[in-house]
């Protein structure tokens, strides 16, 4: 049987419901949460990727950035004056001051900033790839694990809209094959670094979470060295569970270009990551343009995921297994072209 309440009561309640209602919709706007509920975040490194995570965090409802840091502090301050937060030309400063941090330096310093942050008790947003070798990116995963916290690589193609809409044409099918392609114009910030780390490893990122298997085997079908790194490779993947993948990655073309095929047992797909541009066809030789609809960034669904993740004490789209995982093959087939290299030298 219910219980009896009084008019009095019942107006009481009504109007803490409608104060209620009321908070929560405004806390829908990013401008009318009280910053001090809000998650606090800040950016190590203010460089080609950090510059544009810092603008993203801003605009993030239920982000609070507090402040950015570079060891070339002017490039700090031009980001810190833009969008009113603290500058520091030493990332430690800023640790005592937030609960989650991007780290968006060179990758050869991902390991010895994310141990100290995480020593901090600060959640982890990490660039790709995750650090410089797989031993690294264990003890990272390992120590994320023991302090609880949320660690996160960011391999943005998994919030591509138009890989997102994959499954419109593959409709609960694992592809039998996949072909990407991953071409760009050689730029300075990318010098100290292999092809395969700088532009492949977001499609190997991708083949995996397409298979949603582990890769049996690795080939190394073409490679070429013009800066002093590996500039042009093709790799061949193959997973246990069969699928197969064709990755090309090169960083010596006028152009830039960024697709991705896959192949079924009914229906295979075309996708300009670019364009936006997604085409289905089947076998009989139908062909269907899927209609990609999202107004929003990649990067800004990318960093709200993470954001969410450690509101919620969820777990990441990209864990920091995911970032290690294509760092690993990231490695191995640089390794295997650098051995055919030097047994091609040898035999001349």
């Amino acid at each position: 049987m219910a219980g009896a309440i009084s008019l009095s009561q019942l107006r009481v309640m009504g109007e803490w419901y409608f104060k209620r209602i009321m908070y929560d919709l405004k806390s829908d706007s990013a401008g009318d949460v009280d910053k001090d509920s809000r998650l606090k975040v800040g950016v190590i490194g203010t460089g080609y990727f950090g510059k544009h995570h810092a603008r993203v965090l801003s605009e993030i409802k239920n982000a609070n950035l507090v402040a950015v840091s570079d060891i070339n502090l002017s490039s700090a301050q031009e980001i810190g004056s833009r969008l009113n937060v603290k500058v520091y030309e030493n990332f430690r400063e800023l640790l005592k001051q937030v609960e989650a941090v991007v780290i968006a330096t060179p990758t050869a310093t991902h390991y010895n900033i994310a141990m100290e942050c995480m020593n901090e008790g600060v959640h982890l947003f990490v660039e790709k790839p995750i650090a410089s070798t797989v031993d690294e990116a264990d003890v990272m995963i390992r120590m994320s694990q023991s302090k609880d916290l949320v660690l996160q690589v960011g391999h943005i193609e998994r919030f591509n809209p138009g890989f997102k809409s994959i499954g419109k044409c593959l409709v609960n099918e694992m592809p039998l094959y996949i072909a990407a392609e991953r071409v760009s114009p050689l730029i300075e910030r990318a010098l100290n670094v292999d092809v395969t780390l700088d532009l492949m490893i977001h499609d190997i990122d991708i083949a995996y979470a397409v298979a949603k298997s582990e890769v049996k085997s690795v080939y190394v079908t073409e490679e070429s060295v013009v800066s002093g790194r590996i500039d042009t490779v093709s790799a061949w993947l193959e997973f246990e569970n069969g699928m197969r993948a064709l990755l090309i990655a090169d960083r010596m073309s006028k152009e830039k270009r960024r697709t991705f095929k896959a192949v079924g047992r009914n229906n295979f797909l075309k996708l300009d990551y670019i364009t936006q541009e997604l085409l289905c066809y089947d076998y009989n030789g139908n062909m269907e343009t899927i209609n990609i609809t999202s107004d929003v960034e990649p990067l800004k669904e990318e960093l709200s995921s993470f954001v969410d993740c450690v509101i919620s004490d969820g777990h990441p789209v990209v864990s920091g297994y995911d970032g290690r995982r294509a760092l690993d093959i990231a490695l191995r087939i640089s390794t295997a072209l650098r051995e055919h290299a030097a047994v091609a030298a040898a035999q001349k």
